[in-house]
């Protein structure tokens, strides 16, 4: 089956998964360019792969950075 969207969010700490958002940080939506600090884009085709590094902020305000993938489907890419 075909999913229009999906997404995934992993925290790692120490070498370690932490489960839930212990540190408060704010995930910042897709439309908010004022977060990207860079871009590169793949075209794959079927697909376009955005990836981005982004700066994001945790709960008491210090700055965070991380990697953010996005895949835009061509338009003329079939169903």
């Amino acid at each position: 089956f075909a999913r229009s969207r999906a997404s995934a969010s992993l925290t790692l700490e120490a070498g370690r998964e932490l489960r839930g958002n212990p540190h408060g940080v704010r995930r910042p939506a897709q439309t908010e360019d004022d977060v990207v600090l860079f871009e590169n884009s793949v075209d794959l085709g079927l697909a376009t792969l955005r990836r981005q590094m982004i700066r994001s902020k945790d709960g008491e305000g210090r700055s965070l950075y991380g990697l953010r993938e996005i895949f835009v489907r061509t338009p003329s890419a079939r169903r």
